[in-house]
């Protein structure tokens, strides 16, 4: 074991420590009794723990080919300081603006925990002791959140609005129909069921509840309202914005510069394929007039909950079946299509994935809000199944976790960027594959590209130029053939996630780029699934470590 190794193996059970129940999603089990500590106090020996392994990984000693895990620890310790922020140099910690719906720490127990399985003795008797700590884990994170008030730094009262919509939703339902209640067993194990159904109902239930009584009285009230839900009305400097820009695209952005991308993108060559496409499927070449009638055009819609299913399932039969031709290296776990837990429909993203348990317990899993179907039009549902399952995340993020000489926090980490970069990637791809099953199924892939391009315009317009949501709402309105609903939803999330929605377009283009650039420099050398394995060998890097991977397997397929 080399240096650079035990300091990785120390970084990566040092992430697992402070994130226990993603470590039980991942299969590791040594923490299944703990919850995350979201204090302030747990925060600072975090930054402590973080900037002494950071100062250890800048001077280990680095053998040949190490190279780019060496690169990635110190980006992956450097991102983590950038989201914990400096107090000494001013700087908040971005924790204290999580009071939103979709990674507020509500959603630990109403999406992250009903994933989990305990079916080992050991590990049910530590999911008692994890339900029995919510009254704690959510008081301390209401109490971070209180700590933006101080700092004059209010949630988006819109934001604040769909967290109670989700605990409502999840409040009201029937005890025996709460996800917790159900969790994987033993055997058996009816008294331990009994246990936790109790817990639920006199610990869980009970401390949600409450959570959401803090949220309704102190932070409803003061949020920000829908003329002022940019980041730049409580930061006019945009130091924030730039740090949330920076830890989802792993690229320090110039906004001005990423916004007249998207528009000289979505008014260009993406214009042209609009009318190129239109006239082929609908006789109308004009763009605007296209997005128009692709909103009410029956034909383009599902027709109920399980054809959203069942669209789902056969893109990816289609898609799994090709893969060979495109990729050398392919996953061992399979992926499966799952409609979206009932209290979630309606209230988040239209689909999602879940990557498979490295133990192999649990495969990858595909969620889509079939109960919300209207919100995701038909022909967007192949698109979707492609960036989220095959050739999409479950590719990428299956062979991570496969990957047996990379390290753990490679294999297992998140870089957004690079992660959405590929997903849309994936869906461009999937034409080349020949897997769109029409010309309908195209313009949803168009759709999907249109709105990604426009999120560069919008996260931009609302968090540096200090956009209204309703201007928000308008441009993705005119630009995009998104449905009202979807549209609204859209712009909500970039709301509550600063950045995170540039990472997708900034991440395809450069992974465009790079193809594109090694096609140029290899011409009949280039080798498609050379060009993928590389790109997907390597674990969860930056952009950056990105680009040195491939221009080092150019110069090595040159040679």
């Amino acid at each position: 074991m080399t240096a650079l190794t035990d300091l990785c193996e120390r970084w990566w059970q040092s992430r697992l420590a402070a994130s226990p129940v993603w470590a039980t999603l991942l299969g590791v089990h040594e923490h299944d009794a703990r919850l995350p500590d979201p204090s302030a106090e747990a925060e600072a020996e975090r930054r402590a723990d973080v900037a002494a392994l950071l100062a250890e990984a800048e001077r280990v000693r680095v053998e040949p080919g190490e190279e780019v895990v060496a690169a990635m620890l110190r980006a992956t310790a450097e991102d983590e300081l950038l989201v914990l922020g400096e107090p000494a140099r001013g700087e908040v910690s971005l924790a204290v603006l999580g009071c939103e719906q979709m990674r507020g720490d509500h959603l630990l127990w109403l999406k992250a925990l009903p994933e989990t399985a305990y079916t080992e003795p050991a590990r049910a008797q530590a999911l008692l002791e994890r339900l029995a700590g919510a009254p704690a884990h959510l008081d301390a994170s209401a109490d971070r959140y209180a700590e933006a008030l101080e700092l004059d730094l209010p949630p988006v009262r819109r934001s604040v609005e769909r967290v109670l919509s989700q605990l409502d939703a999840y409040l009201d339902a029937d005890l025996d129909a709460d996800p917790l209640v159900a969790l994987p067993g033993p055997d058996g194990a009816v008294a331990w069921r009994e246990e936790v159904r109790a817990l639920v109902r006199d610990e869980v239930r009970p401390a949600l509840a409450a959570f959401r009584e803090r949220l309704a009285g102190e932070q409803l009230p003061a949020g920000r309202d829908d003329a002022h839900a940019g980041l730049v009305h409580v930061d006019p400097s945009g130091e924030l914005y730039r740090r949330y820009a920076r830890s989802y695209t792993s690229l320090d952005i110039d906004p001005d510069e990423v916004h007249e991308l998207g528009v000289d993108y979505v008014t260009g060559p993406l214009a042209q394929e609009w009318s190129r496409l239109g006239a082929a499927t609908l006789g109308e070449d004009d763009p605007l007039a296209l997005m128009d009638r692709m909103r009410d055009e029956p034909s383009l819609a599902y027709g109920g909950e399980q054809e959203m299913v069942d669209h789902a399932e056969a893109a990816i039969v289609r898609a799994r079946a090709a893969m060979g031709d495109w990729f050398g290296r392919l996953p061992r776990a399979d992926v499966k299509v799952v409609p979206a837990p009932r209290h979630l429909a309606g209230s988040g993203a239209p689909a999602w994935y879940l990557p498979p348990a490295p133990d192999g317990s649990r495969p990858g899993q595909y969620f889509v809000d079939n109960l919300g179907a209207s919100a995701m039009l038909r022909s967007e549902g192949e698109a979707t199944a492609f960036h989220e399952a095959i050739p999409g995340h479950h590719l990428q993020l299956a062979i991570s976790g496969e990957l047996d000489r990379v390290p753990a926090f490679l294999r297992h980490g998140v870089q957004v960027a690079y992660a959405e970069g590929w997903g849309l990637y994936a869906e461009r791809l999937a034409e080349e594959m020949g897997l769109y099953s029409s010309d309908r199924d195209r313009l949803g892939m168009l759709s999907l590209d249109a709105f990604r391009a426009a999120r560069l315009v919008v996260d931009t317009g609302l968090h540096a130029r200090g956009w209204t949501r309703q201007e928000a709402v308008d441009w993705m309105s005119r630009h995009t053939p998104l449905p009202p609903s979807t549209v609204a939803a859209e712009v909500d999330r970039y709301v509550a996630m600063p950045g995170q929605a540039l990472a997708y377009k900034l991440g395809q283009l450069e992974i465009r780029r790079l193809r594109d650039d090694a096609e140029a420099r290899l011409g009949d050398r280039f080798d498609v699934r050379g060009f993928h394995d590389t790109v997907l060998g390597s674990g969860m890097v930056t952009l950056p470590v990105l680009a040195d991977l491939v221009d080092g397997w150019v110069t090595r397929s040159a040679a």
